[in-house]
């Protein structure tokens, strides 16, 4: 089944506070839903993070882009190719 709703989220260096609002989006009562995580190139601890969580949880998925340039343009061509290749 496809999800209803598609969650984009952004991140860059959000070791602190990533796990927590994913944990709140997925312990929400709606659960027909897809998470796209896209890490605009983080230092720290965030890929890791959202790589584990996505590995415990379909409902997640994670694109890392390994240089912090373009953010938004980024995010967005991570969507479309998920999208194209239908990865939900």
């Amino acid at each position: 089944m496809q999800p209803k709703i598609t969650i984009g989220i952004p991140v860059y260096n959000s070791e602190k506070f990533i796990k927590k609002h994913i944990e709140s989006i997925c312990s929400q009562t709606f659960q027909n839903f897809c998470i796209i995580i896209s890490d605009n190139g983080s230092i720290d601890k965030t890929s890791e993070i959202c790589e584990e969580m996505s590995k415990s949880d379909n409902r997640i998925i994670f694109s890392k882009w390994f240089l912090n340039e373009f953010g938004a343009k980024i995010f967005f061509q991570n969507i479309k190719t998920l999208i194209k290749f239908n990865v939900s």
